[in-house]
């Protein structure tokens, strides 16, 4: 099995699109008892199904959900031509351990470990459904406090895990690049600028270069500006170009300060706006990401007849 293959073949093993709704519903609750689905379901923030709600982090869009539109293939939520729109589609889920599950489908069908911008518009959703300022989410790693303060959305993110510093070449172009974990695999290009069309070239050349990263990877292109200010362009694992990436503002954070380019409070400014990263004591002390998430509008989704 050649790389392309390989590539193919651990895609489709992960892509939940190709299930049917119920089927995908099935994977998504399994391990929830009777008694906790009747009480999520009868919830206040349960969200009704083919009902959504479309929110946005820096124009990170996503869709949520509490459970698979009916009848409705998953695809079809993300897609911006034939359904709602998203960068992602988010599952509010029961949880044992924490007030909602958080899993988030990308638009390519595979399922991110984390996602900086989509939890903090679920804590913001989840925030005004419960009433409360604080809000604990469950991800695949592990709990997250958020606290609310208006629009403002600040999360634990915990601590960043570097992996190593190289360079990297590619055709007409070498990046002094960092590849390092935040819950999920980031890949940072320090650079001085970025010319037209760039991230769109040498971006899914990185993502999906499975012999260095084996899991794809998320880009950024970072430019620092000054002590307290940065520029952060993103190529965002299984969603392409994207407005902003709460996850890689977070690492391109952490790289920019372990350099000694910025203090420990930066802004990063993404195309789709700015957040605020606190960096901890590196390599794993926790950060902090601070920012405004934003609810857009509500719907419904059905199955269109013959």
């Amino acid at each position: 099995m050649n790389d392309l293959d390989r590539y193919i073949f651990e895609l489709q093993k992960t892509k939940l699109t190709r299930f049917k709704p119920e089927e995908l519903r099935e994977l998504l609750l399994k391990d929830v008892s009777p008694a906790k689905l009747e009480a999520w379901r009868n919830s206040n923030w349960y969200i009704p199904r083919n009902h959504f709600e479309k929110w946005h982090a820096c124009g990170n869009d996503f869709v949520l959900v509490s459970e698979p539109a009916e009848g409705v293939p998953t695809w079809k939520m993300c897609d911006r031509h034939f359904g709602v729109g998203g960068d992602g589609l988010i599952f509010l889920l029961p949880s044992e351990v924490a007030d909602v599950r958080m899993c988030i489908i990308n638009s390519d069908g595979t399922e991110a470990e984390m996602c900086g911008n989509g939890i903090r518009c679920l804590g913001l959703c989840m925030s005004r459904k419960l009433n409360r300022n604080k809000v604990t989410v469950e991800t695949k790693g592990g709990v997250k406090e958020l606290v609310i303060d208006g629009l403002d959305v600040r999360v634990n993110m915990g601590g960043v895990t570097p992996l190593w510093n190289r360079l990297i070449e590619l055709p007409g172009r070498e990046y002094d690049a960092f590849h390092l974990s935040i819950g999920n695999p980031h890949c940072v290009l320090l650079v001085n600028d970025t010319e037209e069309g760039e991230v769109e070239k040498y971006g899914p050349l990185i993502e999906n270069s499975i012999n260095v990263f084996p899991d794809r990877t998320n880009v950024e292109f970072l430019m620092v500006k000054s002590r307290r200010r940065i520029r952060v362009k993103v190529w965002e694992r299984g969603c392409g170009r994207t407005l902003g990436c709460g996850t890689g503002a977070c690492a391109a954070a952490s790289v920019a300060y372990d350099r000694g380019h910025v203090d420990d409070i930066v802004t990063v400014e993404l195309d789709g706006g700015e957040v605020e990263v606190e960096v901890g004591n590196l390599p794993y002390g926790d950060i902090y990401l601070n920012g405004m998430a934003h609810y857009v509008y509500s719907g419904a989704i059905y199955e269109e007849d013959d």
